[in-house]
């Protein structure tokens, strides 16, 4: 019934689409990208992170995020997104890393087109953009489509900050908030 209900909400979300067929339907197998190939998620112009994997699913959670201020808990997330091979570079001196993440319809994928950092109100979220062509229907798959970015931590608001996913709650059930202590 849970998993129902969040496919419901992640159609109601994120598309026009009609209901899954498959609702239960399990991510792509992940695999990391060579080392030379360059993301195919381009931060905009001044942007203060840069991507570091994409086309991520956490689990079974269609809407999630988490943080990694550390070695140690970059390598979990990292097998917790299922990702095989060598951990990204990150200067953990100098950056943290986010997980934005979702699941959403393979024919009209969300991006990602900004990062906002909140000082006044202790938050963090992503804000997302999504391309229909007009008269395109988008397909009731799901696909990976959250970020793995670095962030200086210069940018971040100093001790603890509230991660979202974005600016509203997609649900309350999601585990697309998470309080992160610097």
């Amino acid at each position: 019934m849970r998993k129902l209900l969040l496919v419901v909400i992640l159609l109601a979300a994120c598309s026009s689409a009609p209901p899954a067929a498959s609702p239960s339907s399990p991510p792509p197998p992940a695999s990391t990208p060579p080392a030379a190939t360059p993301p195919a998620v381009t931060p905009p112009a001044g942007a203060d992170w840069r991507v570091l994997a994409e086309d991520l699913w956490l689990g079974e959670a269609p809407f999630a995020v988490q943080a990694a201020l550390n070695a140690e808990q970059l390598a979990t997330l990292w097998a917790a997104l299922g990702r095989n091979g060598d951990l990204p570079e990150v200067d953990f001196d100098r950056e943290a890393v986010l997980f934005l993440g979702m699941a959403g319809s393979s024919s009209c994928p969300e991006q990602l087109t900004g990062l906002v950092v909140d000082h006044a109100n202790g938050r963090v979220y992503g804000e997302w953009s999504r391309q229909v062509p007009p008269g395109a229907a988008c397909t009731d798959d799901l696909r990976g489509q959250g970020l793995l970015i670095a962030v200086p931590t210069e940018v971040l608001p100093e001790g603890r900050f509230l991660l979202s996913l974005r600016q509203e709650r997609i649900c309350p059930e999601c585990p697309d908030q998470v309080l992160v202590e610097r």
